[in-house]
Order: C-alpha cells, then sequence, then structure tokens
C-alpha cells in the first residue's frame, strides 16, 4: 500500500511539473510576442482579453506537440512581423534594427562638422561694437585689481 501511494505521489508531481514546465515555456514564448491591442507589451504582460486568449493558444500549440518556431511562424502568418517583439533581421524589420544606428551616427557627424565649423571661426568674425565693450570691461576690472 505504501508503494502505491508513493508511485502516486511522484505521478501527481511529475505531472505538476510538466504543467509548470509548460507555463514557463509558454511565457517565454509569450515575451516575445507583442499584443495587438496594447501598445507594445508583451501578451504576458497585457491585461487584454485579446491578449489572455493568445497565450492560452501558446499553450494550447505547446501541449499539441509544436515547437516555438512553428508558434513564432503560426502568430506572424495571422498578424504580421508585428506581432514580434524583436522583428526580424530582413526586410522592413532591417529596417527597424538599423534605423536608430544610422541616425546616431548622422547626428554625430553634424555636431562634429558644426564644433569643427565653430571653433575655426577668428574672433574677429564677432561683433566689433561687442569686442570694444568686453575689452573695455577686461581693462576696468584689471586695473580695479591692481
Amino acid at each position: 500500500m505504501m508503494k502505491l501511494v508513493c508511485v502516486l505521489l511522484l505521478f501527481f508531481a511529475s505531472i505538476g511539473l510538466a504543467q509548470s514546465s509548460l507555463e514557463n515555456q509558454a511565457r517565454l514564448i509569450g515575451n516575445e510576442l507583442r499584443c495587438p491591442v496594447c501598445d507594445g507589451a508583451a501578451i504576458t504582460e497585457s491585461p487584454s482579453d485579446f491578449a489572455r486568449s493568445m497565450l492560452a493558444e501558446v499553450t494550447a500549440q505547446l501541449k499539441a506537440g509544436k515547437s516555438k518556431s512553428d508558434i513564432l511562424t503560426f502568430f506572424t502568418s495571422r498578424y504580421g512581423d508585428s506581432v514580434l517583439l524583436k522583428p526580424p533581421f530582413s526586410g522592413l524589420g532591417l529596417l527597424v534594427w538599423l534605423l536608430p544606428l544610422l541616425v546616431f551616427i548622422g547626428g554625430a557627424f553634424l555636431l562634429i562638422n558644426y564644433l569643427r565649423r565653430s571653433s575655426s571661426q577668428p574672433l574677429e568674425t564677432a561683433d566689433p561694437v561687442l569686442l570694444e565693450r568686453v575689452k573695455a570691461q577686461l581693462e576696468t576690472s584689471n586695473q580695479v585689481h591692481s
């Protein structure tokens, strides 16, 4: 009788572990899917019913033996690449990945050119009236400190 109880406990414990493992896998995949209803939230973080149904679909497909790539392909075929939180490195997704880098490089180039040009301008191109006022103030401050 004791052996039967131990076997049953091990059986139910393994079912619980398998269920927990399945939920963990579903959460990992769900963290890669964007909720179409929310603004950029993963389906695991979204409070919407639609996101919960998507997560239930992920779990159902995992139970059916589908792989992660099969599940992601299923959702992208249904909702397009925009459902992925990490877009692929091809087509429009490539532009999404490279655009911030290109903007940063372009901004750095413009900033460097601006600084180079502004530092190479001689002081004489400044307003002569302003220069005379500054020189006069410097002379008066030098006389006061002497």
